[in-house]
């Protein structure tokens, strides 16, 4: 009896801090909510636009991160060139290895971007690196390589898609290696109204 009416105490006192041990939703509208996320990156970044980036975490009490990886975060530093952005930063850092990342989201439609580069030296030729994509259950990259999607080493790629349909108050994407690990330099999750 004790140990449930501690659990009761504790999810009540947590429950708007995205505890993920409680069985809550985040309520509100998607109209306007934007989460940016650096990954690979250990603090936050504030980008040409005043936009903030989050920076990397594993999914907690702050109601976003990767709930599975097997990989590891790496920052290429300040002075690593990248093409294709004025947003060199975002793609400096990466997480490899992600398989799976939750952000907990008001029920509705969301925009998710996707933010890709290949900047480690050991693939030199195109198509070692192949993973699919999946949001909210649906496949959104098959086979993508972005390396062959950039044309060249260290090059921004950006994906993004729309209408995305949140019903249970968590955002899942879902990345599957074919071949080496799958690698995101960032995500943004934003609002449609």
């Amino acid at each position: 009896m004790r140990k449930m009416v501690f659990a009761t105490v504790v999810c009540l006192t947590f429950l708007f801090m995205s505890n993920p041990g409680c069985k809550h939703r985040r309520t509100g509208s998607s109209a306007g909510f934007e989460l940016r996320v650096d990954t690979g990156n250990r603090a936050t970044y504030k980008d040409l636009n005043g936009k903030i980036w989050e920076q990397d975490r594993e999914y907690g009490r702050e109601g976003y991160g990767f709930a599975r990886s097997y990989g590891d975060m790496v920052d290429r530093g300040w002075n690593a060139r990248i093409y294709g952005t004025k947003e060199p930063r975002i793609y400096q850092t990466e997480h490899w290895g992600v398989e799976r990342f939750v952000a907990e989201v008001p029920d509705g439609r969301y925009t998710v971007i996707l933010h890709f580069a290949e900047t480690w030296e050991g693939i030199d030729r195109q198509g070692p690196r192949v993973f699919d994509v999946k949001i909210e259950g649906q496949d959104v990259l098959t086979g993508f390589d972005i390396l062959k999607e950039a044309g060249a080493m260290n090059t921004a790629v950006v994906r993004e898609f729309k209408h995305i349909e949140v019903d249970d108050g968590k955002l899942e994407i879902r990345f599957i290696p074919r071949h080496e690990n799958p690698l995101l330099s960032g995500i943004e999750i934003i609002g449609e109204s």
